[in-house]
């Protein structure tokens, strides 16, 4: 592979590759069929090395996947392309924030916040030099949301919730009218009374990091969510 790199840099050629995975760029799709073309000549011909064609296809910046990274060209007339995470990348991680906050799963609150800070620390250390804000704040989003249906089963009975509700700064109307609903766990973490409840900054109380937040701290080069 070292060998292969120092053909593409004498070819003047813009390439990242990691271990055996390579992505090449080109400005137009004539010169990429044409590296494609070259180059696989090259790794076949002088390296011998077997191209697998099932794994190798010419896509638009946008549509490549390099290591969970692709491209998008911002708005507002910028011709340069931006690094960000590729949409498996996200697809994947909210998988497993949704594998933890699973309702059926017996977790503390404790733990699983704990599970989730591993996963995103390590994730968003990971991804530090993309570009992408948007995602993160819908993970947050999405985990916040699970994390108050866990809360709320945890709770079980109306008296319960009602008590805890109250505690959190509840009106006693708004508390005992939620504590005493049979609207699905959904409905009920969507209404304005749990989600004030169980706000942003109950959970950072709770010591949940944030990928957002996260983020921040690493970078500052965004602001707080609290």
């Amino acid at each position: 592979m070292d060998e292969l790199d120092k053909e593409l840099e004498g070819r003047g050629l813009s390439f990242v590759r990691y271990a055996d995975d390579i992505s090449i760029y080109a400005r137009s799709e004539t010169a990429a069929r044409r590296i494609l073309s070259s180059v696989t000549r090259y790794i076949e011909r002088k390296l011998l090395l077997k191209v697998n064609p099932k794994k190798t296809r010419l896509s638009r910046p946008e549509d490549s996947n390099l290591l969970g990274f692709c491209f998008r060209k911002p708005k507002g007339g910028s011709q340069q392309w931006t690094i960000v995470i590729a949409r498996d990348s996200i697809v994947r991680v909210k998988a497993k924030c949704k594998e933890i906050t699973r309702r059926n799963k017996a977790y503390s609150l404790e733990e699983r916040i704990s599970k989730l800070n591993q996963l995103l620390i390590g994730w968003v250390n990971y991804f530090l030099i993309a570009r992408d804000y948007p995602p993160l704040d819908q993970l947050d989003g999405t985990v916040r949301f699970r994390l108050r249906m866990c809360i709320w089963k945890d709770w079980k009975t109306p008296r319960t919730r009602m008590q805890r509700l109250l505690r959190l700064g509840a009106n006693r109307r708004s508390a005992a009218g939620h504590g005493h609903s049979y609207k699905s766990y959904h409905r009920i973490v969507n209404g304005w009374t749990v989600k004030m409840a169980l706000s942003n900054e109950y959970f950072q109380k709770n010591g949940y990091i944030g990928f957002r937040n996260h983020r921040y701290h690493q970078t500052g080069k965004q602001k707080s969510l609290f």
